[in-house]
């Protein structure tokens, strides 16, 4: 679900020679923030094709400036590190830069919402770093649909399926996922036809379309992922169940006022 959208500059930093060093540079790009991923496009007319991405977890810290330092370096700035507990070499960080301190605030307290939300989970999976002694239920390597824009439209990456998530690597040397997609009833795994193969599987973070090597490892993924489902628990913050309850409920009444056979 989207949760926040708008323009945003975007810091990047470009080597501009050898005695030069780095230049900063800041372009203009339309951000949008999800439940656990913040994304960046060209404009708001072409967001279904990511020109980058910064992952959310419970662990993500959010950095801005106080007022008085805003304005008196004239800018409204916030960073984002991915966690604060990992090694400089392992950390991903992403700056923006906002028009104003409002527009700066209204970010600052949409990603935050978003960061505390991962934190309230009651599932293990969604806490980075934290111990998981899962029994993985079936594992290997998938074709995945890139995001639009990739050089490679269906590079190999690893999964691991356990009772309670399935978790999504580079290879399996990886030391930590790349994403972890939430088993819950809502779920739904599907064959689909975009390649030979290919299926489809439908969680509250997100659609992944993947493809194995063969039909017959395509249904032993089916199987495996629907057993999982089948088996699974509702989490405490399952945004579909709360989306539901905040729907109006309608009431109506139905009269017959000729009684007769329904024929059934």
């Amino acid at each position: 679900s989207t949760m926040q959208r708008g323009f945003l500059d975007l810091q990047t930093i470009r080597r501009a020679s050898v005695v030069g060093g780095s230049k900063v540079n800041w372009v203009r790009k339309f951000f949008v923030l999800h439940s656990n991923t913040l994304t960046y496009h060209q404009d708001h007319y072409n967001t279904y094709k990511n020109l980058g991405e910064f992952k959310l977890t419970a662990e993500t810290t959010i950095f801005v400036p106080s007022l008085q330092q805003q304005q008196s370096a004239g800018e409204h700035i916030l960073e984002l590190v991915s966690g604060i507990h990992e090694t400089p070499e392992t950390q991903v960080c992403i700056k923006v830069r906002a028009r104003d301190a409002n527009e700066l605030e209204t970010w600052r307290t949409a990603i935050d919402r978003a960061v505390q939300a991962l934190k309230n989970r009651d599932d293990l999976a969604s806490k980075r770093g934290a111990t998981n002694d899962e029994t993985v239920v079936k594992d290997g390597y998938l074709a995945t649909q890139a995001a639009c824009g990739g050089t490679e439209k269906w590079p190999q990456q690893y999964y691991a399926l356990t009772a309670s998530a399935l978790y999504q690597a580079q290879d399996t040397n990886s030391a930590e996922a790349l994403a972890v997609y939430l088993i819950e009833p809502a779920c739904s795994a599907y064959t689909t036809t975009l390649r030979p193969h290919a299926f489809e599987l439908v969680t509250s973070q997100g659609v992944l379309h993947l493809a194995a090597e063969s039909a017959e490892a395509t249904d032993l993924w089916l199987n495996a992922l629907r057993k999982v489902i089948a088996n699974s628990t509702s989490l405490k913050a399952d945004p579909l169940l709360t989306a539901a309850r905040k729907l109006p409920i309608e009431r109506y009444e139905v009269r017959f006022i000729t009684k007769q056979k329904l024929n059934i």
